[in-house]
């Protein structure tokens, strides 16, 4: 894909983000959904601190550029990270000095959406909430910014701050905490 076929998606990624956005405004859908459900969940603990950003390309990529998010989970001793432009990177927990805690649902979803930087649990809330179900969300598609769970079958938009978009109605995703130095230390919590 050329550069400028990605900038075009990107600026077709914005303009689409702005425009659902005031509309979803200008209906009073938003002061619904804040209504219905806060910003940040605080019901399920989470915690992450990895201090090596700066050598994971998937990470970074994903906190410094509008519409690109970043899978994390643990598995296998490894931690593990993909985002939707399908670059990918493991790290070892242990090995990296600071790198501790690491407390999720099902790992964590991480980006810079058009109005701020998000950390999302990688569960699908509503299959944890109703059935205690820990079932993972992955990417819809390559530079999608939406994640389906393949159980319900409910999908996530991740630039709309989690709403569900497809499939049956139901809660936004888990969203927590987020702080980051903008070179090599992240931090997750709620």
């Amino acid at each position: 894909m050329k550069a400028s076929e990605r900038l075009n998606r990107s600026a077709r990624r914005s303009l689409q983000g702005l425009v659902c956005g005031l509309l979803c405004a200008a209906s009073g859908l938003l002061s619904a959904c804040s209504e219905a459900q806060s910003a940040y969940d605080t019901t399920h603990q989470a915690a992450f601190i990895y201090r090596r950003v700066a050598t994971n390309p998937a990470l970074l990529s994903s906190l410094g550029g509008f519409g690109i998010y970043c899978k994390v989970w643990y598995e296998g001793g490894q931690l593990h990270f993909q985002n939707n432009v399908r670059t990918a990177a493991t790290d070892n927990l242990d090995a990296a000095a600071g790198n501790k805690p690491y407390i999720a649902i099902s790992g964590f979803i991480v980006g810079k959406g058009p109005d701020a930087l998000y950390a999302f649990d990688r569960a699908c809330p509503n299959c944890a909430s109703a059935d205690l179900i820990n079932h993972a969300l992955d990417f819809t598609a390559v530079e999608a910014t939406t994640v389906q769970c393949s159980r319900c079958k409910r999908i996530y938009d991740l630039d709309l701050g989690g709403l569900p978009v497809g499939g049956e109605k139901g809660i936004k995703l888990f969203r927590y905490h987020i702080d980051t130095d903008g070179l090599n230390n992240l931090h997750i919590y709620n």
